[in-house]
């Protein structure tokens, strides 16, 4: 991402609109699939996903951009910018920002309860195992992860490095099951919010546990839905 930010800025940032005019008309004249980069903030940490993923579809132009237009050395730059391992790096980040950023923004949703907030975090940990599974050494599946695709088709030699990226996804896995292991001491709780029916009955309070021998057993006849006011009423008492 150091890399990343550096090339932007020394395309667009500051006081160097003259550069970034150039590489506005650089792009059109080659027909790329953006007509700019995106500037990347600490503050707005969102902007990283879109930054990086303009960054990546441009990574053949901007090396060329930069060899032929800037002043200063950046031969490092460009070498680095043409460099495999580090571009399939780069096309890894882009892609599991991106999923970061999406799981964000469902949780930044208006109107959600607690058990909203629990089912967007389950279901993102279990997405982790889907994509991990992805990057196994015999059977790859890239179907989540579209600029690590596209290397792999740019450059099939990378294959043979992408189960690497398994340990990152484990790593991730893990941090969100320690950060977030409050919400599984409150699980039962959730579940008997979200859905009574399922519930484990000796899991809940015993206030509760024989009310909901009630509801199960009765939950298909008309007076159903009555234990199941009564249960919740009891649930905003006691929590």
């Amino acid at each position: 991402m150091d890399l990343v930010t550096k090339t932007t800025n020394l395309i667009r940032g500051g006081n160097r609109s003259l550069n970034h005019r150039k590489f506005i008309a650089f792009l059109d004249e080659v027909n790329a699939a953006y007509g700019d980069l995106q500037m990347h903030t600490e503050i707005r940490w969102m902007s990283r996903g879109k930054c990086l993923e303009r960054f990546f579809a441009l990574r053949a132009e901007i090396p060329v951009f930069l060899e032929d237009t800037i002043q200063c050395d950046t031969s490092a730059y460009c070498a680095k910018l043409r460099n495999t391992d580090f571009l399939l790096d780069m096309a890894f980040l882009a892609d599991i920002t991106s999923h970061l950023n999406h799981l964000n923004m469902r949780l930044q949703g208006r109107c959600q309860t607690v058990s909203d907030l629990y089912a967007h975090m389950n279901a993102f940990v279990t997405k982790l195992t889907l994509f991990k599974d992805g990057f196994s050494a015999d059977r790859p599946n890239l179907a989540h992860f579209p600029s690590c695709e596209e290397m792999r088709k740019d450059a099939p030699e990378c294959e043979k490095t992408l189960p690497k990226y398994r340990a990152d996804i484990e790593t991730l896995q893990q941090q969100f099951k320690k950060r977030f292991q409050d919400f599984h001491t409150m699980q039962p709780r959730i579940e008997l919010f979200t859905n009574p029916l399922s519930a484990a009955i000796i899991e809940q309070p015993p206030e509760l546990q024989l009310e909901m021998c009630e509801l199960h057993l009765l939950c298909s006849s008309r007076r159903g839905h009555k234990y199941l006011i009564k249960m919740y009423s009891l649930l905003i008492q006691l929590w």
